[in-house]
């Protein structure tokens, strides 16, 4: 497996399903543009409650990253030819409203306001802006 960032827009609204053992699980497909006029398709699945809610929160069209192990494999289409199929367990997203709510965090702390020291606190585990920084 490939740990990887996607980056792209969801292509329809996210489902919330639940697996055999009883464990609720989000699923999303993210089309993923790859130059010009061509775009990918990836499958996104998360199990994490966190990620998973922050996923079936969001709409179609929704620009979105997601972190995870990413699986690469292919299919054929009925007329033949050969496509790539891209499939993820997301581990962290992050989207726009994160952005927006975690950039009004620094500016309504105080202690954002301070001039940079040399080192910065950690970033509290499992924030999903985790790997923007």
């Amino acid at each position: 497996m490939i740990d990887a960032l996607l980056g792209g827009s969801l292509a329809k609204d996210p489902e919330s399903r639940t697996a055999k053992n009883g464990n609720p699980y989000a699923l999303v497909t993210l089309r993923v543009p790859n130059g010009g006029n061509i775009a990918l398709f990836a499958r996104i699945t998360a199990f994490d409650a966190h990620v998973r809610d922050e996923l079936l929160s969001l709409g179609k069209g929704d620009a979105l990253s997601v972190a995870g192990p990413l699986e690469v494999g292919a299919w054929k289409a009925d007329n033949g030819e050969v496509r790539p199929s891209l499939s993820m367990v997301a581990h962290a997203i992050v989207s726009p409203y994160h952005v927006k709510r975690r950039r009004a965090a620094i500016q309504g702390s105080p202690k954002a306001r301070a001039p940079h020291q040399g080192s910065q606190a950690p970033a509290p585990a499992n924030d999903p802006v985790d790997f923007l920084a």
